[in-house]
């Protein structure tokens, strides 16, 4: 094992599948260190943070929000009609063809949030909409302007 794999080694590994009696089945997956999940419809991710398990918090905030998918999609849907008509005016035939690919639930300086991710990027763009509980923070990408 190298040095740099020995420094940032974790200290527990994840479960490899974890049962939730609401979302049902959650698979550990290295290349996202997140375990992924579909619930209502909704491909989703729960970060890992140093725990074999998902983080309860983070697990209840999922299930709140998953547990409203028309609110979600039409927040998602106005974010995006927003950014064509505002922010991102350049890039509305690309914002258009956009779909939505997951819902990452994770945690930042102590407050669970989510980012949505979507497929049909181009150019190296990667949109995304950003969610502080449930006030959608807007439509934004990164990566390269184009």
């Amino acid at each position: 094992m190298g040095f740099l794999a020995t420094l940032f080694k974790r200290d527990t590994q994840p479960v490899a599948t974890y049962i939730d009696a609401v979302m049902g089945k959650l698979r550990w997956s290295e290349h996202d260190e997140a375990w992924l999940g579909t619930y209502n419809g909704y491909k989703f991710a729960i970060a890992y943070y140093y725990d074999n398990l998902p983080p309860e918090d983070v697990l209840t905030y999922a299930k709140d929000m998953l547990h409203d998918p028309r609110w979600l999609r039409d927040a998602i849907v106005n974010a995006m009609k927003d950014a064509m008509r505002n922010n991102h005016t350049r890039y509305v035939e690309e914002i258009r063809g956009l779909k939505m690919d997951m819902i990452h639930f994770y945690k930042f300086m102590d407050e669970v949030r989510i980012f949505v991710d979507f497929s049909g990027c181009r150019s190296f763009r990667v949109w995304k909409v950003d969610f502080r509980d449930r006030v959608c923070e807007g439509m934004s990408f990164e990566g390269q302007c184009g």
